[in-house]
This record gives C-alpha cells, structure tokens and sequence, in this order.
C-alpha cells in the first residue's frame, strides 16, 4: 500500500521530466497565511475541557508549467504548523493536525484532444462543484472534460491514492478502499439561465468483518455503501428592473444503492446487515440582488432530506463523502459556510431554513450574514456528521439555531514582492434547541486569518 503513491509521484515526474526539454513557460505564486482559531468544545459543557485557542502558519506554494500549448503540468504543496492540534477546514476533510507537510495537488492536462473542445487529466487534483453539496475536494482521479460556450461536461474515475500528507491525517482511514464515478454537465438554454445534472457513484470495497472492536474505536467505520446519487439543478437570474434581479437555486437529488452494515459482538465485527438505500434531498436558495449602494444581496435557503427508514430500507440521505457544503452565496464572490461554521452538519434526516445578506462597503471590505434553524426530520433517527458531539433527546425534532458573521477585507498591493493581502474572520455561534440534552451549553468557532500573496 505505501508504495502506491510514490509509484504515482514517479510516473508524474518522469513525464514531466521528458517534456520540460522544450522549454516550458510556467507560472508561480506562494502564499502565506497567519491565523488564530478558537473553537469550543464539541459536546456542550458535557465534560470538562475540548476547547482550543490556537495560533498557526500555513505557507502554500503552486506551480504551473505549460509544456506545450496542449499540455500543461501543476503542481501544488502546503507547509502547515500550529500551536496544538487543530482542525482548520474541516469542511475540507481534514482532521486534526499540529503540523504537517502536504502535495496537495499533481497532475497533467492535456487539450485539443480530437477536438478543441474536449480536454483530459490525470493526478492528484481538486474537483469542485460550486454548490459544494456534491465534491469539493482534492481526489486522485482521470477524468475527460467537454467545453463548449452553451455547454460544458465532464466524466471521472477515483480512488483516494493516498493522504500526500506527513501526517496521513487529511482524509478518512479508508479513503484508499472507496472507488469513485463522477459526471456532471451545465447547459445554459437561455441568457443567465443553467440546467445542471451531476452524478456519483461509490463502492466501498473496504469490508469491516472479522475487524477488532478496537480498530472500530479507532476509525474504522461499520458502513459500506455501494449507491448512486443523480440530481438535477437548474439556477439562473431575472432582471426585475435596472434597480435589482431576482436569482434562483434549486437542487432535486435521489440517492438508490445497497448499504452494508456492520455489528459488533465477541470484541469483533462478526455479522452484516444489507439494506436497499432509497433517499432524496430537495435544496432551494432565492436571492434579491440590489443595484444600488453597498450592492446588497438579501436570500433565503432551504435543504431537506428524506427519512423513510424501516427494516430492510435505509432512507436516511447521506452526501457524497467529499462535500464542503461552502459556496459563494452572495454576489460578493466569498465562499462561506452555508449552514454554520461552528455545526457544520452533514445533510442527512435534517431541514434547514436559513437567511442571508451579503453587504459590499467598498472594493475592498465585504461582508456576510447568515442564520440557519436546524431540525430533524426523524426525530427518532440520529443526523449524519456534525461538529457537534452530544447525544440527542429521542422525540425531539429541534435542534437549534446557528449565526455566522463573515468580513472579509481584500487590499492589492502593487509591489515586487507582496501582491495582495487578504484578511478574513469568522464568528459563529450554534445554539441548541430541545434535541440536545445540554441546553444551557451553547458551540462558538472564531477564525482569523490573514493571507499575503508573494
């Protein structure tokens, strides 16, 4: 297994090493980030202790070199060091580190194959869709993309190679055992009018019987999925008047599959049980976009998922496994959070209805509001992931209320050396509601980070 990566890494460079003879043009840019995190604990004043105020540094460096006019190389590494063990973007699949060294990216693009408009990559790469319900995350992956000006596609196979990563702590223990299918196209039929339709399939081939109840504590996870999820996302913009417009968002996802699940007994995971997995999840936003002063952008959201579980049907919705849930809600192009920093809940048995208001005070400083309310669907059933540790009350479907303050303040600096500077903070509080049994503890995230671009 360890070999697998360096395997990669050898082929990769060795191409690169061949066709970096004809004298390739290339680009370069470092960042560096300082920045302080004060997160509380995870479980609600359960127990004492679990809070973290940490300060850290993060130097980020990429590279690209167009080797021909059709094939181009990146390349993208990260150095990170904290004061103590932090999770910093945990919306990204990261776990917690004090430091580590990173390839965050490696791969080929080649374009003009057969045509101009189709285009193939190989590596270690990000893919990213902009909703961030879907993927948004770093993958080892071949995928062949198809661009057009009314239409666009793309088609990829996966499976995590490895972390890249000192620490071998940036993706779940058994990442290298989960294939991957990916497919996603966008068709603009009209002026500022999309129809998306995206797909993914998974096969956790990574098996969990006859596996010792302590490697289970450990990480290892008692669910493989076989499943497929398709959605359709049409999304677009009308101009109302030279005053404002009015933009929409909606997403319809099905999720079909077999799930298998593990249980425990003799201090080893000795028997499974198989369970048809039919599941949907219905997302909305409707923003009002103002062409007046600050620009302000006002929007509503809204996310439910199913829950119509019994024995031999698991209806209980889960995302993907590479999902952020981050996008870039309002019109001033930061990408946030969408349903709480400090909660962060995987979309499953949960409904949220939410507000925001994106603020431009200059070109310079902008800034976010958003509040979301959290139920379960089931209140029987557990929800999916969350950065929430505390047991939930059976027969209660409120499970609290969140609010996340985002500034951000972007000054370019026209220098030799230092060519932007970017800072942001984040404020978020989660408040719980009657489904948590700790009601008087309340979670908070605080996030300061100050990135200069060399």
């Amino acid at each position: 297994m360890m070999c697998r990566p360096f395997l990669f890494c050898s082929v990769l460079l060795c191409l690169s090493t061949s066709t970096l003879a004809s004298s390739p043009s290339w680009n370069h840019k470092v960042n560096v980030d300082l920045g302080y995190v004060d997160e509380s604990d995870r479980d609600l004043g359960h127990s004492d202790g679990g809070a973290s105020r940490n300060g850290y540094v993060r130097l980020t460096g990429q590279a690209d070199y167009q080797v021909t006019p059709d094939l181009l190389f990146m390349a993208k590494a990260r150095g990170f060091y904290s004061t103590n063990s932090i999770n910093l973007e945990p919306e990204e699949g990261g776990q917690s580190s004090d430091g580590y060294l990173a390839l965050q990216q490696l791969y080929f693009t080649m374009e003009n194959i057969l045509t101009p408009t189709l285009s193939a990559s190989i590596g270690h790469k990000r893919l990213k869709e902009n909703s961030g319900l879907w993927w948004d995350r770093n993958i080892t992956m071949a995928s062949v993309n198809y661009d057009r000006s009314l239409f666009s596609g793309f088609v990829a196979i996966a499976e995590q190679v490895n972390s890249f990563r000192t620490d071998g702590s940036d993706y779940q223990n058994k990442d290298t055992d989960i294939f991957r299918i990916m497919a996603g196209t966008s068709w603009q039929w009209k002026y500022h009018h999309y129809f998306d339709v995206n797909y993914s399939y998974i096969n956790d081939h990574s098996g969990a019987k006859n596996t010792r109840l302590d490697e289970v504590n450990n990480g290892i996870d008692l669910l493989d999925p076989k499943t497929h999820w398709i959605g359709i996302h049409p999304h677009g913009q009308y101009p109302i008047n030279d005053n404002f417009s009015l933009s929409y968002n909606g997403q319809y996802i099905i999720q079909k599959g077999q799930v298998t699940r593990y249980e425990t007994g003799n201090r080893q995971v000795s028997t499974a049980q198989e369970k048809d997995v039919d599941a949907w999840l219905v997302q909305s936003d409707l923003q009002l976009e103002f062409n007046s002063k600050y620009q302000p952008v006002l929007g509503v959201q809204y996310v439910t998922t199913s829950d119509n579980s019994d024995s031999d049907t698991e209806g209980r919705f889960f995302q993907t496994g590479l999902q952020s849930n981050r996008s870039r809600i309002t019109a001033n192009g930061t990408s946030i959070t969408r349903y709480n920093d400090a909660f962060r809940p995987e979309l499953s048995n949960i409904s949220i209805i939410g507000t925001y208001l994106g603020i431009k005070f200059s070109e310079t400083i902008n800034l976010n509001l958003v509040v979301n309310k959290f139920s379960r669907v089931n209140s029987d059933l557990n929800i999916g992931y969350s950065g929430i540790n505390s047991p939930l009350v059976v027969g209660e479907k409120d499970l609290g209320v969140g609010a996340d303050v985002v500034v951000n303040y972007n000054n370019a600096v026209n220098g030799d050396f230092f060519k932007a500077s970017i800072v942001q903070l984040r404020l978020s509080s989660f408040y719980p509601g009657d489904a948590y049994s700790q009601q008087d503890g309340k979670k908070h995230r605080i996030w300061l980070n100050w990135r200069v671009n060399i």
